[in-house]
């Protein structure tokens, strides 16, 4: 090919020549070479000075025509040639360096670019005056001054071998074809360019937060990096993120391809890079695990960041921080609820219910919306009510799970913000000895999953062992001699201020066991006048052996009101106590000083709720035939009349009752008269109708009641022998 290229130069040579010795030159074409920023080119632009003749042809252009550009010798090299006018015609076609030939005027230490065309070129416009783009072309290496098309002439270069001078023949001008038409430059504006440097510039910019941001919960802080510069940014690239006190990210963590780290409030990631300085490739994303603290809530904190590259220069840095972000909402606050369980109310005791406080806390930054479950795991041998309240919370017990719902809300601000359940629980007697464990945990709707971690309480074992403790026996009798109606009974010896501030069985010979006797009650109690409640006498409270009923296991003396309850001497109210005594299995049975005592038909399980046993009722089931008095409005009392104090009722016979009576009436000191019909006030086994008085015969005697019992008894109805007795049905 730079061998033909001799060859065409050469041709060119011998045209000059003979343009030398004959030839003309017409000037009817100018040339301009102009450099555009805009694209970083030289642009050559022809405008004709003169129409075209009218001939055959008239755009035809010489093969030998030429364009020939000079610089300062140097590096430089003219890259990609675009056509323009015609399209796809000119190209470079010799570059020589350094060599021009002086003598034929070329210029020296230039370089020459010789830029040929080809093809058909009646596609250029030749109209006086217009301007038209031939071609345009891009540079590298250095160039120094500036760029020239070099005049019309015979210049050689290469010792003559090469025609470098500028030559462009038109058929339509003056001469055709042969002629060399270019005439001159014109606005030539063909500077070297001032050298363009290329940079980076990087731009950081901070997203709202992907989620709301909310205690506890994590949600990505979007943070851009854009190269907005004219060079792509090389790596390490690194963001630093300022993060708000108050809010923490991970240690470590990865994001599209940037490693990030965090010590205190500073998040540092970097970008391995190069960022791009072409869309769509010039950007990165880092996404920022951001998490709040609970001190946030509420609050709009504020985040700034800022990113630096290697390679981008000092001028670019101004802007590289973001502008700072703040959340659109404040940060939200969410529950997190704790539970704890507090020691028994009372040290556990078999059959003695013991409350177990278990307190829900909300530690969170947000009230806790309810139903807020409690579930409480009752150890084995523990029982708890089926269902129950306690201080706005309903509890149902399901096996060994007691499951309670509070309503809520619980508040986030104290002192509001703890809820306490009371569970009442029992131990049987299985757990003697033992330390059981208790568990709880508490939940509510809004509470997030990674807050829940927490809700379960220390498991707590109680300080003191269960102890065997108290069995607590809540009883009810009516005593048919001082029964009046509607289920009361008179209290005539409180009212005589006769009843004995100390227990009398002891001293009537009867023998307690288990820890009972001398039994003494204060005066406050017995002041009490109660309609309901006053006391009417002493009576006796017997645990029986299970399987050997006739076995005494304890016995307490107890009052008893005038409605029936028996109670506690302490206090006139409190059920009866045995303490010491373990629950398990009794029958229990009430005795009175001068009637005969009833006893429960089967052995009662007190590690149970026994509830109240009242042997006023004819469902309440007893032991015996007939072992009680029915009375006329269908209750059912003790059988009056035991003046001896034996298990028998006699009204005729050997030991009869009657007897004591008389006796004590007769032999009274008082009744100097001797006569049956004295009254003696006072407290004794003789007073079978509890009035204080005992009366043998006249208005409210004694006798006539032992009398009607033995005769309307219902073993007795057929006989109505007056001998007939009355046994106890107690073993």
């Amino acid at each position: 090919m730079e061998k033909l290229r001799y060859i065409l130069n050469f041709n060119k040579l011998l045209i000059l020549f003979f343009m030398f010795l004959g030839g003309k030159t017409f000037g009817q074409v100018t040339l301009s070479l102009r450099y555009l920023a805009v694209d970083n080119k030289y642009h050559v632009y022809l405008t004709p000075t003169s129409a075209l003749a009218a001939v055959t042809n008239p755009k035809l252009t010489d093969g030998s025509s030429q364009i020939t550009l000079m610089a300062s010798t140097g590096n430089l090299t003219i890259g990609t040639v675009t056509s323009v006018s015609p399209s796809g015609s000119w190209d470079l076609s010799t570059t020589t360096r350094n060599n021009g030939d002086v003598v034929s005027g070329a210029p020296l230490a230039k370089d020459f670019f010789v830029i040929t065309p080809a093809g058909d070129f009646t596609a250029i416009n030749y109209t006086s005056g217009t301007e038209v783009e031939l071609f345009n072309f891009d540079v590298t290496g250095t160039c120094t001054g500036s760029l020239d098309i070099l005049p019309a002439g015979s210049q050689t270069a290469a010792g003559g071998t090469l025609n470098i001078g500028s030559y462009f023949s038109v058929k339509g001008y003056t001469g055709g074809i042969g002629t060399n038409h270019f005439a001159s430059t014109y606005n030539m504006s063909a500077a070297c360019p001032v050298a363009v440097t290329t940079s980076p510039d990087l731009v950081t910019s901070i997203g709202q937060p992907s989620t709301p941001l909310t205690v506890g919960q994590a949600s990505n802080i979007p943070v851009t990096i854009t190269n907005v510069g004219t060079a792509p940014a090389t790596g390490p690239i690194l963001t630093t993120i300022n993060i708000p006190v108050g809010t923490t990210a991970p240690a470590s963590f990865l994001s599209n391809g940037s490693s990030c780290t965090t010590s205190g409030q500073i998040v540092t990631c970097s970008t391995p890079g190069p960022i791009s300085d072409v869309s769509p490739t010039n950007t990165a994303l880092i996404n920022v695990p951001v998490t709040p603290l609970p001190a946030s809530a509420g609050t709009s904190p504020q985040f700034t960041a800022t990113t630096t590259g290697p390679n981008e220069p000092v001028a670019n840095t101004g802007n590289n921080p973001a502008t700072p972000m703040t959340p659109l909402t404040p940060i939200a606050g969410v529950p997190d609820l704790t539970t704890t369980i507090g020691q028994p109310s009372t040290p556990l005791t078999v059959g003695m219910p013991s409350n177990i406080p278990v307190t829900i806390t909300n530690i969170g930054s947000a009230p806790a919306t309810g139903p807020i479950t409690t579930t409480f795991t009752l150890p084995t041998g523990t029982t708890a009510p089926a269902s129950f309240l306690s201080n706005g919370s309903s509890c149902t017990t399901s096996g060994q799970t007691v499951t309670c719902s509070t309503p809520g809300p619980i508040s986030n601000v104290l002192p509001n913000n703890t809820a306490l359940i009371n569970i009442p629980v029992t131990p049987l007697a299985s757990t003697v000895g033992t330390n059981p464990q208790f568990n709880a945990t508490t939940s509510a709707p809004n509470e997030p999953s990674n807050n829940a971690t927490n809700n379960p309480a220390t498991p707590m074992t109680p300080i003191a062992v269960v102890v065997a403790g108290n069995t607590v026996v809540s009883v009810k009798a009516l005593l048919q001699g001082g029964y009046q109606s509607a289920g009361l009974m008179r209290d005539q010896l409180r009212t005589k201020s006769l009843i004995p501030a100390t227990e009398p069985y002891t001293a009537l010979g009867y023998i307690h066991s288990g820890g009972g006797g001398s039994e003494t009650v204060s005066s406050s109690v017995l002041a009490v006048s109660d309609p309901n409640n006053a006391i009417v006498d002493w009576v006796v409270v017997e645990l029986r052996d299970a399987t050997t009923p006739s076995t005494v296991i304890a016995s307490k003396s107890a009052l008893i009101q005038k409605d029936g309850d028996v109670v506690s001497a302490t206090d006139g109210v409190s059920a009866v106590t045995f303490t010491g005594i373990s629950v398990s299995n009794y029958y229990v049975s009430v005795k009175h000083r001068n009637h005969l005592g009833v006893m429960t038909k089967t052995a009662l399980n007190f590690a149970t709720a026994v509830g109240l046993i009242d042997f006023s009722l004819p469902s309440t089931l007893t032991n015996g035939t007939n072992p009680q008095k029915v009375l006329s409005d269908g209750r059912l009392a003790l059988w009056a009349g035991n003046t001896t104090g034996d298990n028998q009722v006699i009204y005729s016979g050997t030991s009869s009752d009657v007897s004591p009576i008389y006796n004590y009436i007769y032999n009274d000191l008082s009744n100097t008269a001797k006569t049956t019909t004295f009254v003696k006030t006072a407290y004794t086994r003789n007073d079978v109708n509890l009035t204080g008085t005992v009366v043998y015969q006249g208005p409210s005697n004694e006798v006539d009641m032992i009398m009607v019992n033995i005769l309307t008894h219902p073993a007795n109805l057929v006989s109505k022998s007056p001998s007939f007795i009355i046994l106890e049905q107690i073993p």
